[in-house]
């Protein structure tokens, strides 16, 4: 697909929803945001553990309450798999707005992804929202900042705004976030 063969990749992502699995619904139906032509039956969407798939639908059709169920019971599916407690701890403090849960989710995936930025920067958000400023700061310290793409750099310096903020150092918070506006 990213190689420039659009029409091999629809023809494969066709073939592979015949008779589709989760996994393959869930590639296609990721695919159809790059590829037009791809013949997603809704039937597909009701395998029973088609949690993923179901997920990023209702995601991208704005039904965040049932796109959060829906990576709850892929979380629960696949505990080791990293995306699903990102995408589930994004949600949760996000569109849910429940930082508790975001926190539990975040804390929940890195205890197999230690290291993951996307983990360790909800946890120090919704960390900060609860006013838990040593919870976000532990996570704020484990990030590797030198290894951070461009806008992973946006994103920390962003939130490294919001802690100063909630230290009480609004002048730093400020600065910070004037950083990751001007930088996004």
């Amino acid at each position: 697909l990213f190689s420039g063969a659009s029409k091999n990749a629809r023809k494969l992502f066709n073939q592979s929803l015949i008779s589709p699995n989760d996994n393959s619904v869930a590639q296609a139906s990721w695919a159809s945001r790059h590829v037009s032509g791809l013949l997603i039956r809704e039937a597909s969407f009701k395998l029973p553990s088609a949690y993923e798939a179901r997920a990023f639908e209702y995601y991208f059709k704005k039904n965040y309450n049932d796109a959060f169920v829906e990576s709850v019971k892929w979380l629960l599916d696949e505990p080791f798999a990293s995306r699903a407690a990102r995408f589930t701890s994004f949600l949760a403090s996000t569109f849910i707005e429940d930082h508790k849960i975001s926190c539990e989710i975040s804390r929940f995936g890195l205890q197999l992804n230690p290291h993951n930025f996307d983990l360790l920067n909800n946890l120090a958000y919704s960390s900060c929202i609860l006013n838990d400023v040593v919870e976000a700061k532990e996570a704020i310290d484990k990030i590797n900042y030198d290894a951070l793409t461009e806008l992973e750099k946006i994103v920390y310096t962003a939130t490294y705004g919001l802690w100063h903020y909630r230290m009480g150092n609004p002048i730093k918070g400020k600065e910070l976030y004037q950083v990751a506006l001007k930088e996004a």
